[in-house]
């Protein structure tokens, strides 16, 4: 009888025990609130977003990580269970960015990014779900490849294409020009930072592109080679990194204000070996904005050196210091 009283209080007490280091781990390892931040985009996702808010230039609204269900609604005249299916079908998904006319908000295109979990077949039955939602609710649709980096020119030049067949005719009517089924842009293998819908873009002048890439490429080398002492190891990084378009963009982005290593080949006499230089000789592969700065970071350092430069014409072009012979300009 008194073993049987032992084993029974020793089985209380370790039950007790049991219980108190219960409580104090679901204490710890179960708050109340059980959250941390999170990043809202990937570094392709701001990549993109980034360049598509250049890319519409204010003619549309961008808006990014939207909610389907915000977006679509159930028809009507379903009953309440094939309703409530369908409804939960878009309430837990998101559309990654959606271009919005300016003046009423409505919705124009949803563009999705897709990286490489979009080859997978769980992700490929949800995109054929996504499109096919919004083509019967007429709003097109367009997917891009996730990147590191991306073309504004190439990307302006598709969306006006692929826009155009999609958009509103005016705003004064509200009157819509939509397709049957939406376009769908995907990226050309072949060029990994061209994009193309059903037509195929114009191209201003054939291999431009190319040609400002190679320039781009050699470009350390002439600015070492013209100004003895300055590296500018940030420029290569950059070049290698996101092409040479890409980093000309970037570059741009910062504004007219005059970077230190122009100024250093202001003063060498080497302003024919700098980027803006180089940008003013392709017109058609930069907007107005980016133009209009290359030309005003020159026209500031120019104007401060009146013994070196006569105009930002001269001085995209060698400059010959009184005892140089011919030989020693530079293209």
């Amino acid at each position: 009888m008194n073993l049987l009283l032992i084993v029974l209080v020793i089985a209380i007490l370790a039950a007790l025990v049991l219980l108190v280091a219960r409580r104090q781990r679901v204490g710890v390892t179960e708050p109340t609130f059980p959250y941390t931040a999170a990043h809202l985009f990937s570094n392709a996702e701001r990549s993109f977003l980034g360049v598509l808010e250049q890319a519409v230039d204010g003619q549309y609204q961008v808006f990014a990580k939207v909610r389907l269900a915000d977006l679509l609604k159930v028809r009507p005249g379903l009953d309440r269970s094939a309703s409530q299916s369908a409804f939960n079908k878009i309430s837990a998904k998101h559309a990654d960015f959606v271009l919005c006319h300016p003046s009423d908000l409505r919705t124009v295109a949803v563009i999705e990014l897709d990286d490489a979990s979009h080859r997978a077949a769980s992700r490929k039955a949800r995109d054929s779900f996504f499109d096919g939602a919004f083509t019967a609710a007429e709003i097109p649709v367009y997917h891009f490849d996730a990147r590191t980096s991306y073309s504004l020119h190439d990307l302006r030049r598709e969306l006006s294409i692929i826009l155009a067949q999609g958009a509103p005719r005016s705003e004064a009517d509200g009157s819509w020009n939509r397709p049957e089924q939406p376009a769908r842009a995907t990226p050309v293998a072949s060029n990994p930072r061209a994009i193309h819908a059903d037509v195929e873009p114009p191209s201003p002048e054939p291999h431009a592109d190319e040609e400002f890439e190679h320039a781009m490429d050699g470009l350390y080398d002439r600015v070492v080679a013209a100004c003895p002492g300055y590296k500018p190891t940030g420029f290569l990084r950059a070049v290698r990194a996101h092409g040479g378009l890409g980093t000309a963009q970037r570059f741009l982005a910062s504004g007219p204000s005059v970077q230190s290593g122009l100024e250093r080949l202001a003063d060498a006499g080497a302003l024919h070996v700098s980027m803006e230089c180089l940008v003013l000789q392709f017109p058609h592969l930069f907007t107005p904005d980016e133009m209009r700065i290359a030309s005003e970071r020159l026209h500031t350092v120019v104007t401060a050196r009146p013994h070196l430069y006569t105009d930002t014409e001269s001085a995209c072009v060698p400059v010959r210091r009184p005892g140089e012979s011919h030989q020693s300009e530079r293209e």
